[in-house]
């Protein structure tokens, strides 16, 4: 059984004196320190204290709209140019770039067959509205010019671009989603991640809030086997320094006042993972969802993660302080607010059959999601773990 992610509450300066320790990571020999080029002493230092939970109040949080203050409101139609990018881009995921009159490049998932573009809204929304951080996903009508008909596979190819359509041509993409980082990435090397067992060893040595940490932490492992994280990698968790909290000086060396922990990338959800070893993790599928229970062992307070091969995060043992933590959030939320989200997600779109009752079969709605969501809340919410 894997272990569980366990940060603190806060940072304290001294910790920041590890910005000189030795490590085999880090910048080149003369470069200042940066956040992307931490020494592995001092990332392990934010690490410690870095938080992951800040309280909100859920039960007015709007689903549908997602967080305040982000540049893409509810159906934003969004013109951009299709960007080649100039090396080959990897992964499985359908996407592509594309710069808007800004001069700003985005990233763009797409494709009404894409689970994730339905995942990311629904999981990144969910995180913010129970107090933990996230990147900020918005689902947006894209129109770009000078795209191709499939702009995933001519960014799979690269290249100088030869080929492509004219400006004039103009591609719509709906559904699609735009991603607004979070914060800027704390690490030793590129695409290094927090791996879910590491932060249990990386905690802080003052009790209190090595206490305080255990809960949320465990609440936030105990949320992602809620939702069947199963492609949880170290990469797709961050460590990120919160939205102006980095400071820079005058030699260049870069420094945080405020480390955050937050799952970066969590469309791969709402199925029931890599439970059967199948070719790829199910994702936004309404039956296998369902018939996923929360607990491994109820008794013990273990839930279930079907993980994939690279997982880092496994079934996970829970505090029945951690346990009504979570219930509490989970409590807070509105079957108003759920099928919001749900719409928001633009999950009919899946057109998934159901059958709500025998012999009864028809198109899963926002609202049966959000009517399956609670159910399995209450798995959390009305259990009670071991003292």
């Amino acid at each position: 059984m894997r272990r569980i992610i366990r940060t603190t509450l806060g940072l304290t300066s001294t910790l920041l004196v590890l910005a000189a320790c030795a490590s085999d990571k880090g910048p080149a020999p003369g470069e200042p320190v940066t956040l992307h080029t931490l020494p592995e002493a001092q990332r392990l230092a934010y690490l410690r204290e870095a938080t992951v939970w800040a309280p909100i109040d859920t039960g007015r949080a709007d689903l549908r709209s997602g967080p305040p203050g982000g540049r893409f409101a509810r159906d934003t139609v969004l013109d951009c140019a299709f960007v080649m990018p100039e090396e080959k881009v990897h992964g499985y995921t359908p996407k592509f770039l594309c710069r808007t009159a800004d001069d700003k490049v985005w990233k763009i998932k797409y494709g009404a067959d894409n689970r994730e573009v339905y995942g990311e809204v629904i999981g990144s929304r969910l995180l913010w509205a129970l107090g933990f951080f996230s990147d900020r996903i918005d689902p947006v009508r894209v129109r770009c010019s000078g795209c191709p008909e499939d702009p995933w596979s001519a960014m799979k190819d690269a290249g100088d671009g030869a080929g492509l359509p004219p400006a004039s041509v103009v591609q719509e993409f709906e559904p699609a989603i735009i991603e607004s980082y979070y914060g800027k990435l704390m690490e030793s090397e590129a695409e290094e991640g927090v791996a879910w067992d590491e932060l249990l060893e990386q905690t802080s040595t003052d009790p209190k809030r090595a206490g305080e940490q255990r809960i949320h932490r465990e609440a936030l492992a105990l949320f992602a086997a809620f939702l069947q994280h199963a492609d949880s990698k170290p990469s797709q968790q961050s460590l990120g320094c919160a939205p102006g909290a980095m400071k820079r000086d005058a030699a260049g060396a870069e420094s945080c006042s405020k480390a955050q922990i937050y799952i970066g990338d969590i469309g791969a959800i709402l199925g029931d993972g890599w439970k059967y070893k199948r070719m790829s993790t199910t994702k936004i599928e309404y039956t296998l969802w369902k018939e996923t229970p929360v607990w491994a062992d109820a008794k013990t307070c273990v839930a279930v993660v079907h993980g994939r091969p690279n997982a880092s995060l496994g079934n996970v043992r829970v505090s029945e302080a951690a346990r009504a933590f979570l219930a509490d959030g989970l409590a807070q939320l509105s079957r108003e607010q759920l099928r919001g989200l749900f719409e928001a997600a633009k999950v009919e779109l899946l057109q998934e059959t159901i059958e709500p009752s025998p012999g009864l079969k028809r198109t899963a709605t926002a609202d049966d999601w959000a009517a399956l969501f609670q159910a399995r809340a209450r798995q959390i919410i009305d259990h009670r773990c071991p003292a």
